[in-house]
């Protein structure tokens, strides 16, 4: 099984405080199946406090799996979370990554997820390619090799041909050597057959020559080519007759071209297409052959096709099927931590230490309590101030960083001295009585 944390060590890797600095290391926790199962059927709990608050307050929650199996009841865990705390997940952005298969997941389950990507593999490369693909450096391409029933998608139908396309149809001459300006031999195939009616140049055929047939690339559903063995109908007819189809060869693709052959066997006008069910429509060689003469082959395309094929056809790979699109992760602004905190407690306690100590040693005991308390106070509120959200507060955090922690520390500190000593001013006089001369009397 995949370590629990083996996605968030990608994270972290590539994203964290070390890296790129978009992600902050104590906003990101994992759990296992175990943990949710755990919450799902206890509630609350003291076991179970630290990935409810998690769940309740996280904006993102990214789920990674390898299957779901009846007989491994923690597995059962992501159906029933996404199920019950459906919710829950309202406004939360709920990304699942299938490290093994993705068709784990019914009609009803990857309704709730806002992306579902199929991973094929738990290695840690595909770990971290997932981690890329969470923040958006990658955009996944491909189409999927397994049939997904929760999603429609059925593998057969996917790879079959594309009944909207308009399969090619050239005549499959032999390569030749054509010299270069330079008169260097170099192979290059003849010239195929347009699908223009203005072709030139082409070979004649008469009763009794063979002629050679090929189709273009025939694409399927996800705009590849089709599958090696994919079978190709390549049929002849003699146009008016009563007969139709005099003659058809089935064949099979190779690379997503199927080959075939006629033995011209009577004169009149002869038409050639093809068919890869469920793809019926193909363009039209033509060949007008009388008695004992030989005629040219015209191609043209059929009259419910634009005028024009092209054998490799514009198309973009489908992206690994996603529910909706991925809004592109807004790394959180840098806030004060655990460590800044604990920075700014020693700072205020050496700085009260340190004014404590010389103003017992000037003044008294009483003033050096008083006026470390006063530089211990100043301290702490200055960093309250600061993780407060205070009016200008966020903007010099992001700036300074850790160094502002500490600068605001100390200042915090120096103020809270300052008022010492005005209270000192102002009413210290009075705290001792004099120490020279008599005490006054009262007198009667």
């Amino acid at each position: 099984a995949m370590p629990v944390d083996a996605l968030q060590k990608s994270i972290l890797k590539f994203y964290g405080p070390r890296a790129g600095g978009q992600v902050n290391q104590t906003k990101i926790s994992s759990y296992s199946f175990d943990d949710l199962l755990l919450w799902l059927n206890s509630g609350p709990s003291d076991k179970t406090t630290a990935i409810d608050g998690d769940v309740n307050l996280a904006d993102w929650i990214v789920i990674s799996f390898l299957n779901v199996q009846s007989d491994q009841p923690e597995s059962l865990a992501l159906r029933r979370f996404l199920s019950e705390k459906s919710s829950l997940l309202r406004n939360k952005k709920v990304i699942a990554f299938a490290f093994n298969a993705p068709y784990y997941l019914d009609a009803t389950d990857i309704t709730k997820l806002t992306a579902y990507y199929g991973m094929y593999s738990k290695s840690p490369a595909f770990v971290d390619m997932a981690a890329r693909i969470l923040f958006q450096e990658i955009t996944p391409s491909g189409s999927l090799p397994v049939s997904v029933p929760g999603l429609g998608y059925d593998l057969i139908q996917a790879t079959s041909p594309d009944p909207a396309q308009v399969i090619p149809l050239y005549l499959d001459l032999p390569e030749k050597a054509t010299p270069t300006p330079s008169s260097a031999p170099t192979s290059s195939p003849t010239p195929e057959i347009s699908l223009t009616p203005a072709a030139t140049a082409v070979p004649k055929f008469k009763v009794g020559d063979t002629l050679p047939l090929r189709t273009g690339v025939i694409y399927d559903n996800n705009h590849n080519q089709v599958p090696d063995g994919t079978v190709v109908q390549f049929m002849e007819t003699i146009s008016g007759a009563s007969g139709g189809t005099v003659q058809q060869i089935n064949t099979t693709t190779t690379q997503g071209i199927a080959h075939a052959a006629f033995r011209i066997q009577t004169a009149g006008l002869l038409e050639f297409r093809v068919a890869s069910d469920p793809a019926e429509t193909s363009a039209l060689i033509r060949l007008d052959i009388s008695a004992g003469e030989a005629a040219a082959i015209t191609a043209i395309a059929p009259a419910t096709s634009s005028p024009t094929a092209t054998e490799t056809p514009s198309a973009t790979p489908t992206a690994t099927l996603t529910s909706t699109p991925t809004p592109t992760p807004i790394p959180p602004p840098p806030v004060p931590g655990m460590g800044d905190w604990l920075l700014a407690v020693l700072v205020s306690w050496v700085g009260a230490a340190i004014i404590f100590y010389f103003g017992r040693r000037w003044f008294s005991l009483r003033w050096g309590i008083r006026w470390g308390l006063s530089a211990l106070t100043g301290g702490l509120l200055a960093y309250t101030y600061l993780v407060s959200k205070m009016p200008g507060s966020d903007a010099y955090y992001q700036k300074a960083g850790v160094y502002g922690v500490m600068i605001v520390s100390l200042a915090g500190i120096l103020i809270g001295w300052g008022l010492g000593w005005i209270w000192k001013l102002r009413g210290g006089k009075h705290a001792h009585p004099p120490t020279g001369g008599k005490r006054p009397t009262a007198s009667t």
